[in-house]
């Protein structure tokens, strides 16, 4: 997950997303029918944010909280617009500010 992109044109931050529980940086993402609740997965990608370059870049701890949910539940509605087992590449736009899924054909 990349809640920010730095201002750096070089830098793979518009090209990729981190995982939250394995850290790993990925093009792709794979829409799964997840057996978990919304809760525990914020919770989880708020604890991955606390021990990222993220963390450094808010000026109140508390906002990491509002971050993972907003990370989470935009996750949520794009993989909702797909069926289970899809595969989305992932673009920054940096003119409007939004990260584009396109499907992956395989």
């Amino acid at each position: 997950m990349a809640p920010f992109v730095c201002p750096d044109h070089d830098c793979i931050c518009t090209r990729v997303h981190q995982g939250i529980v394995s850290h790993g940086y990925s093009t792709k993402a794979e829409v799964r029918d997840v057996d978990t609740t919304s809760e525990a997965l914020v919770s989880a990608c708020r604890f991955h944010l606390d021990f990222s370059q993220w963390a450094a870049v808010v000026e109140d701890p508390a906002e990491l909280e509002l971050l993972a949910a907003d990370l989470i539940d935009t996750m949520v509605q794009t993989a909702s617009q797909h069926p289970t087992g899809t595969v989305l590449h992932m673009t920054f736009d940096r003119p409007t500010s939004t990260w584009l899924y396109t499907t992956v054909t395989t």
